[in-house]
């Protein structure tokens, strides 16, 4: 049972260091950009709450109890709803990534 915990959080550790610091820099820049900011904290922060639930805690809980094997039918919904966060987190990145793209390449007047 360790094992498998262990092994979870190990595969999981480099989403979690990259989504972690991309949410601190975006808390650290809040004030030059804040739109940006709350983009970047919203996307990122979904994506880490969704790597730390159905990465880490939910098979850690499936361990403990022995339940959801992965043919049921709860665990398909909970990979479809996993699967759903995370085009959502991914969405808003990309967004952020693009936010005022225009305006910063219209030449000043």
């Amino acid at each position: 049972m360790l094992h498998g915990i262990v092994s979870s959080l190990l595969y999981q550790t480099p989403f979690i260091l990259i989504q972690a610091t991309g949410l601190a820099l975006a808390v650290l820049r809040w004030r030059k950009h804040p739109q940006l900011s709350l983009l970047l904290v919203l996307g990122l922060g979904l994506a880490l709450f969704r790597t730390g639930l159905f990465e880490v805690v939910l098979p850690i809980v499936a361990q403990v109890t022995g339940h959801w094997s992965l043919t049921t039918l709860g665990n398909r919904g909970l990979r479809i709803l996993a699967t759903l966060m995370s085009a959502c987190s991914y969405g808003i990145v990309v967004l952020a990534a693009f936010y005022g793209f225009r305006e910063a390449s219209r030449p000043a007047s």
